[in-house]
């Protein structure tokens, strides 16, 4: 299992045609400092992990089958994703959250804003993997279904208006969505002290 380890004291424009990195399979990214840096990350393949540790911002990502993890930021992430990655009719976007946002103890929320643009076409699945204390603003990744497991609490702000699915129910974690204005046929929740805050509609949910 190769790691790349890559500090970013300013942003990456990309590789040039002819060079890349193939076949490592953890990438982790890091920023130390307090301006947010931007990553291209094409002309990689191969990698089954990429982790975001501060404030990055990933761009032209060829393909969907990595995990990312976005841990330790109150910044916004966005996530350029290349058309031709998420050509099919049941794209996924897994994200592994941790710290993501802030929670403070009194319980005072600063959700980080997370969006995902794949051009003209768009990824149908989102897939949430908490393990700390998270708060995303989601509006800006038009799944129509959201998967979130873990043990760590969760708090979602905002989505997108699209969504048709929200199964959280393996999570474990306190879960705390505000899903209002997205076409949710159906919520699931898990074991945690859950919190769900919709629009009135035609809701199936099984806490």
């Amino acid at each position: 299992n190769d790691t790349l380890n890559v500090t970013l004291n300013s942003s990456f424009a990309g590789f040039n045609d002819d060079a890349g990195v193939q076949n490592v399979e953890t990438l982790n990214l890091i920023n130390n400092g307090t301006i947010a840096r931007n990553f291209n990350a094409a002309n990689i393949s191969g990698v089954e992990t990429i982790n975001l540790e501060g404030g990055i911002n990933l761009q032209n990502l060829e393909a969907l089958g990595a995990t990312i993890g976005i841990a330790d930021t109150a910044d916004n992430v966005s996530i350029g994703i290349a058309e031709s990655a998420a050509e099919g009719s049941d794209d996924t976007l897994n994200l592994a959250l941790s710290n993501v946002g802030s929670i403070d103890e009194d319980g005072d929320i600063e959700a980080a804003t997370i969006t995902a643009d794949a051009g003209t076409e768009a990824v149908e699945n989102l897939n949430l993997q908490v393990s700390g204390p998270s708060a995303v603003n989601l509006d800006g990744i038009a799944a129509s279904n959201l998967t979130v497991t873990g043990d760590g609490t969760l708090v979602i702000t905002d989505v997108a208006d699209g969504l048709e699915a929200l199964d959280a129910s393996t999570a474990e974690g306190d879960i705390n969505a505000t899903i209002t204005g997205a076409d949710a046929a159906s919520v699931t929740l898990g074991s945690g002290n859950d919190t769900l805050t919709a629009a009135a509609g035609d809701l199936t949910t099984n806490a």
